[in-house]
């Protein structure tokens, strides 16, 4: 019974954080349209823009225009985490980390952030849900200023 309460609380959260997104990239995409929405786009917007950098040199990120980019590269194999390594069904990928921050530093919520959760979900059944949100909360509050990692977090 345990169990069955704790699978549909986090089913219920991941149906909350998945309306709330799609609402929120529903109002949000005048603001996000400039914004790359993959790595190539990414690279070469990078040629032209600044680089800048957050919390200490911690968060590398990229102005774009009035918003900030913050897209490390992390992949299977750099992936470090105090869960132990990813899902062998995510060998040979790439984490799609593509934060888009405004002027203040906050999170712009666009589809690049539902791609990371997508990307990490795809894992249940190799890992429990609560490890995969486990998991996207570590990596948001190490990659994210601690700004825009609570408004993620709050997503």
């Amino acid at each position: 019974m345990n169990s069955l309460k704790k699978s549909g609380l986090a089913l219920c959260f991941l149906v909350i954080a998945t309306g709330g997104l799609a609402l929120l990239i529903a109002t949000d995409e005048q603001a996000t349209e400039t914004l790359p929405s993959n790595r190539a786009d990414f690279s070469r917007v990078v040629d032209s823009a600044s680089v800048v950098s957050t919390d200490d040199d911690v968060h590398p990120s990229v102005n774009v225009g009035a918003h900030q980019v913050v897209s490390p590269k992390i992949t299977y194999d750099s992936y470090n985490s105090r869960f132990g390594p990813l899902p062998k069904s995510l060998h040979g990928t790439s984490l799609p980390i593509n934060f888009a921050l405004d002027a203040n530093g906050s999170l712009i919520p666009d589809k690049n952030l539902r791609i990371l959760f997508d990307y990490f979900f795809t894992t249940v059944g190799e890992e429990s849900e609560e490890r995969v949100v486990e998991r996207i909360q570590e990596l948001l509050a190490q990659t994210l200023p601690s700004l825009a990692s609570g408004e993620a977090l709050d997503i």
